[in-house]
């Protein structure tokens, strides 16, 4: 198993950049229990070869396509053509897991950035990585925290792009439900009696797409708009911003919180903001 090194000064940044590169020949390569502490993105650019996703589901990766997988995530990759060529990076970051969760990345899959015609902005994306991690340095790592940042946003974009995924184009109507009225008391069975699944059968399919539970994805989508309230609106209290953002129990919300961000509500507010800690949030 791959078990990179991660300085001190990386472990601060949300999102980090571990490694990146060119490979003008991608050999195969399986790893049955993934990378120990990161997560890696490539980029195709020529040839085709075989992805075999967490699912042990198989897919045709071709010029254009871009597969990810997650820390921990046993997959299997290899070569079609000769020259099956890709661009890697190889990354991690407290917030990496909360970020592509909300952006709808699984633990492993494909992305055809040629159908959601984005190919170019990626493929450039991909090689400024690579570029500016040749250098490293503090002032790299912050402009690859900032980059990386980018091209995940640009990646959730081009995954949500109908027709690319049957069992995620499923899922469209559970998550814009979740997404738009996340501060709602929502429970399981809702959901399933909303998209027409029974309740079982929707925690599976939203597991084998998302990597977690519909009320896991829930509760992440309304951490996630919790920080962004706290940073946003300075004249709401703690209590505020929970139950604005489904949480009528002020404790539970601190130490929901705390265990998916690693701070209480205070500690994050006065991170991010210049909020007085002495106040009485």
């Amino acid at each position: 198993m791959f078990t990179p090194l991660i300085d001190n000064e990386l472990k601060l940044l949300p999102v980090f950049v571990l490694g990146s590169n060119r490979l003008e020949h991608q050999k195969p390569e399986k790893y049955p229990g993934g990378f120990a502490v990161c997560s890696q993105f490539s980029l195709f650019t020529a040839g085709s070869g075989i992805f075999i996703d967490h699912n042990n589901n198989k897919h045709r990766v071709r010029s254009g396509d871009v597969f990810y997988f997650t820390e921990d995530t046993p997959v299997e990759y290899y070569p079609m053509t000769d020259g099956w060529a890709c661009k890697y990076i190889m990354c991690g970051g407290e917030a990496l897991g909360r970020l592509m969760d909300c952006l709808g990345f699984s633990q492993s899959g494909v992305i055809a950035t040629r159908s959601a015609g984005v190919y170019d902005e990626v493929n450039a994306m991909f090689e400024n990585i690579v570029e500016l991690n040749k250098i490293g340095g503090r002032l790299a790592n912050s402009e690859l925290s900032y980059l990386m940042y980018e091209l995940l946003m640009t990646l959730g974009e081009s995954a949500r792009v109908p027709g690319t995924d049957p069992a995620r184009r499923k899922l469209e109507p559970v998550v814009a439900y979740i997404r738009e009225r996340f501060y709602e008391d929502i429970s399981l069975d809702m959901l399933a009696a909303g998209s027409g699944y029974n309740a079982t059968y929707l925690e599976k399919l939203f597991r084998s797409v998302y990597g977690v539970s519909p009320i896991a994805f829930l509760m992440r989508t309304r951490i996630e708009n919790a920080q962004k309230l706290l940073c946003s609106d300075l004249s709401l209290t703690a209590r505020e911003v929970g139950e604005r953002c489904g949480f009528n129990d002020k404790s539970y919300f601190g130490k929901t919180f705390k265990r998916y961000t690693g701070l209480t509500p205070r500690e994050y507010r006065a991170a991010n903001t210049y909020f007085d800690t002495r106040g009485g949030v």
